[in-house]
């Protein structure tokens, strides 16, 4: 089978939540509605299986390599994370301080 069940991955792909930061982050003029959308996707994304620590690894690396479409925004990476992404639960178990690696 590969590591697919018909059509569905096993494991979730961040790559399109990348993706649709990328587009996003073209599309928004404020923080806010970046913001939200992320909010928005991370929840569906979190209800479909995939998991918080990963989703913030992820959004990690698109701040990381597409900062030229998030400095227009005026905020670090752990602001943009906490206001940004869907939390399922107040105590996740990570560190914000090891984003920053």
């Amino acid at each position: 089978m590969g590591g697919n069940i018909g059509d569905t991955p096993i494991s979730p792909s961040y790559g399109t939540y990348l993706s649709q930061l990328i587009r996003f982050a073209r599309v928004c003029n404020k923080v806010e509605d970046f913001n939200d959308r992320n909010s928005i996707i991370s929840r569906k994304l979190l209800k479909l299986g995939f998991l918080y620590h990963k989703l913030r690894k992820t959004f990690a690396k698109f701040y990381n390599r597409h900062f030229d479409l998030v400095e227009q925004f005026n905020s670090s990476l752990i602001k943009l994370i906490e206001e940004g992404i869907y939390r399922i639960h107040t105590f996740t178990g990570t560190s914000s301080k090891r984003l920053k690696k």
